[in-house]
């Protein structure tokens, strides 16, 4: 008689073999030849974690990089409307969202390969094919999806640093585990100390690099809508000082009644807008400091100009000398 294998755990048993050297079922006295081994393909591989995780990075690299070119071709000096839509709303809102896809993406292959495979494992250590004894307590789990909304890096540390199933037997955890169509994943060994901490460095070091963007990008944004508004809060000065002159046939008295303006029509301080505005009965100027740096100047002569230095006490024209663009 032939080898046999055993019909309910595919264990290959010697000739005359009455029951099966691994499950105990009997055998029968008819060759029991095992069906074909599914073949393992991308569909049904273990979706990695870290994958998941670390995948929305490219979309980060890829958003600075846009970012920044866009930045380096479009004029910031008079922003458009559809810049300023893409720099303080869009950019912003892209960068909250792929941060979101990091804990999305570890939800996602924590599930996804729970759902996929049933709980039986193939020892890659002792040849053992059965049931699986679970290497993570209900409590551990439970405490780690917990921290998961405070901190999700603990729970992404966690379940790359332990396993779902081990072996009953031999207690290995080079095991691969059958999926619903019968085939087992490529045996895989635990993550040493080593291994565990440099993940924890590799989890920490993103977070870091991700907040820091983040918080760069939002800062910045901020800082040029600002500029924005004081550039336009200056243009509609400038306008209001030539309606001025011709109703009094001078400049004198206008910085009061700038900031009159600015404070009623506004409902914000002058000074938050301008820091010196000088008047006298031909001519005036007003600059205001910038977060990109340098000064926004108007004058009698210019709209809006950016200048390396604030006009000094009684200069009633923008320092032409000291111009930026």
């Amino acid at each position: 008689m032939k080898n046999m294998f055993c019909s309910k755990c595919g264990t290959k048993n010697g000739d005359g073999a009455k029951f099966c050297k691994n499950c105990g079922v009997q055998m029968g006295t008819v060759e029991n030849t095992p069906e074909p081994t599914p073949t393992v393909t991308s569909a049904n591989k273990p979706k990695s974690v870290l994958f998941y995780a670390l995948a929305p990075i490219g979309g980060f690299i890829a958003l600075v990089a846009l970012w920044g070119v866009v930045n380096v071709i479009a004029d910031t000096d008079n922003p458009s409307a559809l810049y300023s839509f893409f720099n303080n709303v869009l950019v912003p809102l892209l960068f909250a969202v792929l941060f979101l896809a990091i804990p999305v993406g570890i939800i996602y292959a924590i599930y996804s390969n729970s759902k996929n495979y049933d709980g039986t494992i193939k020892c890659g250590n002792c040849n053992y094919v059965g049931a699986g004894k679970k290497g993570r307590s209900t409590w551990a789990q439970v405490v780690v999806w917990l921290l998961f909304f405070f901190f999700w890096p603990i729970t992404l540390i966690y379940y790359l640093v332990t396993h779902s199933y081990e072996c009953p037997k031999c207690g290995s955890t080079f095991i691969g585990l059958r999926d619903k169509t019968g085939a087992y994943s490529a045996p895989r060994s635990g993550l040493g100390p080593l291994g565990i901490v440099l993940i924890a460095f590799l989890v920490i070091a993103i977070i870091g690099i991700l907040a820091s963007v983040v918080l760069a990008s939002l800062n910045s944004a901020r800082d040029m809508g600002q500029d924005a508004s004081t550039k336009q809060a200056l243009a509609n000065a400038y306008s209001h000082a030539k309606l001025y002159y011709i109703d009094n046939n001078s400049y004198e008295g206008l910085c009061a009644d700038f900031q009159y303006k600015l404070e009623d029509r506004q409902n914000t301080s002058a000074s938050g807008v301008y820091d010196i505005c000088n008047d006298t009965n031909s001519g005036f100027a007003v600059t205001a400091p910038l977060n990109e740096g340098g000064y926004y100047c108007i004058d009698k002569w210019n709209d809006g100009i950016v200048v390396d230095e604030r006009i000094y006490a009684s200069q009633s024209t923008c320092p032409k000398a000291s111009i930026k663009n």
